[in-house]
């Protein structure tokens, strides 16, 4: 199983710390190449490898944009939905001075909300057991002649994990706490039962049911967790 979320925690130069994070409205500028584009800066002390680089961007025309890190395209952001989607590339080695950059395939601008760089926030920690329960929303009655009438408004994806017991350090339990923490406000993530972050199966981007996430104690060294993650 693996899991990627976004750290609360802002101390930078920490294992899971952000490094940069701006956030407001601003128009893009007019250019179709990372060096016209819109640009954000932050600097990293010493090596860092696994940057996750994000954006919130929108672009009225669904024109392409661009997400870029030090002259490379990371990825496209495709869509006008931008405005309450996050799109995010990886980069690593990174040392010093690095430049976001965000650009449209047509030069007719677009606004930003939100830059990130962020260190961390993930987890792997093999196949672990879980039900998928749907969850249908809506109403249903009974007619004195004995006929249901049933109104679906949604159909809600679900699933709930639970760990087989886990021998964890101070820094597993830390990060463990540390997810629930920082997807506790409804704080969409990534979760992919199968897979691992080197070879993704079936990665869907979740958000973790209002308290359900749990830490059973097996003793000194070993733990279990589990939430119920709903899909998108």
């Amino acid at each position: 199983m693996f899991i990627s979320y976004v750290p609360k925690s802002s101390l930078a130069n920490s294992e899971n710390g952000s490094y940069f994070s701006w956030s407001g409205s601003e128009f893009g500028n007019q250019s179709t190449n990372f060096a016209g584009g819109d640009q954000h800066t932050f600097t990293t002390t010493g090596v860092i490898a696994n940057m996750r680089i994000r954006a919130r961007c929108f672009d009225a025309e669904s024109a392409s944009t661009q997400l870029g890190l030090n002259t490379v395209s990371l990825t496209g952001m495709a869509g006008n939905d931008n405005e309450t989607r996050w799109y995010e590339g990886e980069a690593s080695s990174l040392n010093g001075l690095n430049t976001i950059s965000i650009w449209s395939a047509i030069a007719d601008g677009f606004t930003i909300y939100d830059v990130e760089a962020i260190k961390g926030g993930d987890i792997e920690c093999g196949r672990q057991p879980s039900n998928f329960k749907p969850k249908s929303m809506g109403s249903q009655v009974k007619s004195l002649s004995g006929k249901p009438y049933s109104v679906l408004y949604d159909y809600e994806k679900s699933h709930q994990v639970k760990t087989v017991p886990l021998e964890v350090t101070a820094a597993d339990l830390a990060q463990w706490r540390e997810f629930a923490h920082s997807v506790a406000a409804s704080e969409y993530f990534w979760l992919d039962l199968d897979g691992t972050k080197a070879n993704p199966v079936d990665a869907k981007q979740v958000y973790m049911l209002k308290d359900s996430f749990e830490e059973i104690w097996l003793g000194p060294a070993h733990r279990e967790f589990a939430f119920t993650a709903i899909e998108l």
